[in-house]
Formats: structure tokens, C-alpha cells, sequence
């Protein structure tokens, strides 16, 4: 409600002896009244448009859906979202993993039978044929869990609990997110967008993992560069995931293994995962708190004892990743030399 205490005299006057200021002044307020909760109103929507539920449509040479797990080694998959045609061309890749990857699961946790055909289940390739882009994707036959890097964008692609198939009998309905990087959302796990003056270039940081400087790069470039990783997941990634966890930290790994394997990297880099290892309730002597650096710090030390010296051993690794969905994304981390990395998964539930 606006009021004036006292009537003001005015040279203006419109039909009714209203002074025109007046009737301007509260078209103005209303104007700003309603940009408001228009503003209010857009918020929510733009967080929507971030989430999308699309039903992917498989096509083989002859553009059916039919699909065998045996002798389909390319696949192709068109996907309708945020206002444009996605076109994934994939090709069976297994390469990022060991055929030795032992799995284990310690404390009181189920373990998760593998099935004799896992391996046949992970594709990688381009989106549009774009040289740039990147995807990773499981793929049992009805549902896709993965990610997605295109044009500067982030996907992820998982199906959507409850959803059903669509109208051709193809597969079920699948939640896509679009990840955005916002700047009031803070950096992720303390560490800034702007690197730290001195600091390494992300080629100097490769190298340095490889054991090599940039220096002596091209010395190295056609020598083919192996990183074996152990990858660790804890109880609130388990009970997020349940069954799914495997398929999504592999194919996390899946997406990190192509990126490595970029054109752009200039070098030969193969990531494998030689292990993994998903710890239940009692943590097995590994503690996992809100605090990124404490976390880091007790994982670095926990991990070593997991470690095999020899590295002909089929358990040996060279670094070490725990995907983790307890640590507070403000909290700062440890220097960077660090051998073991910390990611803290934030997707939702579908």
C-alpha cells in the first residue's frame, strides 16, 4: 500500500484531478513490484532448465533399436534436450580399467556380484563429431549412465528412478543434468579458479605426476605414459549409489581416461584403474570428515598402506582418488603435491 501524508500540488493533473506524478510514482512501484518477483519467479526456472528428463533413442545402421551386447562394438544414441539434438557416436572402450581390477568392499557393506559381460558395457567417443568433445558412457542395454563435455557445457546422464520406456519400446526415461559453473557458487574444495601465481600449468602438473618436467616433455612425447589408479568410495557414496556405484565411479574414470588421452595433452597417457575399494561403516581405519584438508591428510596416509611396492604387482598404483560426498565444499585442501586426489560428488538424486 503506498500513502502520501500530505497532498502535494502539482502543475500535471490527469482526468480525475489525480496529480500525474502520483499515478507515475505508483506505476513505477508497481513495475518494481512485479520485476521483483519476476526475478523470484526466473530463479527457479533457470535452476530447472538445468535438469532435463529425455529418453535417449539408440540407432544401428539400419536405425533400429534392436541391440546386441556381444557384437555391437559402435553405438549411436540421438538425444533431445536443452533445445538441441545431440548426436553421441561411441565406441567399446574397456582400456581405462585392468582386466586384474580386483573390487573390494570392506566393513559391513553387500558385495556387488560383477556380471561376466561388465566389461563389454563401456563406450566412449564424440558428441556431433566434435574432435573437442568428450563422453563416457555405461550401457546395459536399457539404461546409460555417463558424462557428457560439450562445447565449454557438463552432462550428466543417469536413468530416472520410476521412469518408464517410451513409446517404441526403446529405452526408459533418463535424467539429464546440465552442470554450470556459477560465481557465487564458490570454488570447489577450497581451491580458486585462478591458479596461484607460479603455480604449475595443468600440462607442468601432468608431467610432474609422470615424473617427468615440462622441459624434458619432448623427450617423452612418444613414450607411451601408464598412471595406475586405485579409486576409493565411501558409505555415503554407496548408499547414494547402491548397485550403480561401480558402473558410475568406472565411468567417471572412463571420461577422466579420454581426457588424458586428448589430442591436446601432447603425450601418450593411459589411465587405469587397477583397484577399487568401497568402505563401509567402520571405515576400516580410514576417517572421512566435513573437512577437506583433514580428509585429504588421513587419506593420503591411509591409502599408503594399501599400496603395493612392486610395480609388476597387479594391485600397485600410482595414485589414488576417493570420491566422497561428506566434504564441505569451502573447506581448503592440502598443497598440491599431494599423490591423491579428492573429489566431492554433488549430484542429486533423480
Amino acid at each position: 500500500m503506498f500513502f502520501f501524508k500530505k497532498k502535494r500540488k502539482s502543475f500535471f493533473k490527469w482526468g480525475g484531478g489525480e496529480p500525474l506524478f502520483h499515478l507515475l510514482f505508483i506505476a513505477l512501484r508497481l513495475l518494481g513490484i512485479i520485476l521483483f518477483f519476476l526475478t523470484k519467479l526466473c530463479k527457479p526456472m533457470e535452476r530447472q532448465r538445468r535438469r532435463e528428463i529425455v529418453y535417449p533413442e539408440k540407432l544401428n545402421n539400419e536405425n533400429s533399436l534392436d541391440y546386441n551386447m556381444d557384437s555391437d562394438r559402435h553405438l549411436s544414441f540421438r538425444l533431445q534436450m536443452f533445445g538441441e539434438e545431440l548426436l553421441l557416436n561411441l565406441e567399446r572402450d574397456p582400456s581405462f580399467f585392468s582386466k586384474d581390477l580386483t573390487v573390494q568392499y570392506l566393513g559391513r557393506l553387500k558385495p556387488v556380484v560383477d556380471t561376466p559381460t561388465e566389461r563389454d558395457n563401456y563406450f566412449t567417443g564424440t558428441i556431433n563429431s566434435d574432435p573437442e568433445s568428450i563422453v563416457a558412457i555405461n550401457f546395459d542395454g536399457t539404461s546409460l549412465i555417463g558424462v557428457l563435455q560439450y562445447r565449454g557445457t557438463e552432462y550428466h546422464i543417469q536413468p530416472l528412478k520410476g521412469g518408464t520406456l517410451n513409446q517404441a519400446g526403446g529405452t526408459e526415461a533418463h535424467v539429464v543434468r546440465k552442470k554450470m559453473s556459477d560465481k557465487g557458487d564458490g570454488p570447489m574444495c577450497g581451491v580458486g579458479a585462478q591458479a596461484p601465481e607460479g603455480a604449475p600449468s595443468e600440462e607442468g602438473k601432468l608431467w610432474e605426476k609422470m615424473g617427468a618436467s615440462p622441459r624434458r616433455a619432448k623427450r617423452f612425447a612418444s613414450i607411451p605414459r601408464y598412471v595406475e589408479t586405485l579409486v576409493v568410495a565411501d558409505e555415503e557414496m554407496m548408499r547414494f549409489h547402491g548397485a550403480g556405484l561401480k558402473p558410475y565411479l568406472l565411468t567417471i574414470m572412463a571420461a577422466a581416461a579420454k581426457f588424458f588421452r586428448h589430442p591436446s595433452v601432447r603425450n601418450p597417457v593411459s589411465l587405469v584403474v587397477t583397484r577399487l575399494v568401497v568402505i563401509g561403516e567402520a571405515k576400516d581405519g580410514l576417517r572421512v570428515t566435513s573437512n577437506a584438508a583433514e580428509t585429504l591428510r588421513n587419506f593420503c596416509s591411509w591409502q599408503k598402506g594399501l599400496n603395493k611396492a612392486s610395480d609388476k604387482d597387479p594391485e600397485h598404483f600410482d595414485t589414488a582418488i576417493l570420491f566422497t560426498r561428506q566434504v564441505r565444499s569451502d573447506t581448503p585442501v592440502p598443497s598440491r603435491r599431494h599423490r591423491s586426489w579428492l573429489r566431492n560428488t554433488t549430484l542429486e538424486p533423480s
